[in-house]
């Protein structure tokens, strides 16, 4: 990470768009966001899970990443503006939070539910404020 932070690309400012891996723990969560491309495989495999609430949660999941895509597309054509897009993702972002709660909290789904622990430790990162 030294070769990063020591490169002319490197800003404090700069947002970085990682996975979860823990080596990306080097940078500031303020600075990093959780790329939604990986979540949204992290979702896909949830909705093939066995247990049939986790397939379910999963599928709601899924959705909330498909409308989170078609709106940075909305925006990215002017379709919408940047307030709307703010306010939207918000109620997304909160959706996503509840969801992966319920599955956190399911007893018989240990695999699900470590996931979505994972994926809310990290969630204050997959909201900076811009979406890759």
């Amino acid at each position: 990470m030294k070769v990063l932070q020591n490169s002319k690309f490197c800003n404090r400012n700069s947002l970085v768009v990682t996975d979860r891996y823990a080596a990306y723990n080097y940078f500031a969560d303020k600075n990093r966001q959780i790329c939604w491309a990986h979540l949204s495989r992290d979702f896909e495999r949830l909705v093939h899970s066995w247990n049939i609430e986790v397939k379910v949660l999963g599928c709601y999941l899924r959705n909330v990443a498909t409308e989170l895509f078609a709106l940075k597309k909305a925006l990215l054509k002017n379709e919408i503006d940047v307030f709307r897009f703010t306010r939207h993702a918000r109620k997304l972002r909160k959706r996503t939070r509840y969801y992966l709660k319920e599955i956190f909290h399911l007893p018989e789904a240990i695999g699900a539910s470590r996931v979505a622990k994972n994926i809310l430790k990290s969630e204050s990162m997959s909201s900076n404020s811009r979406m890759s």
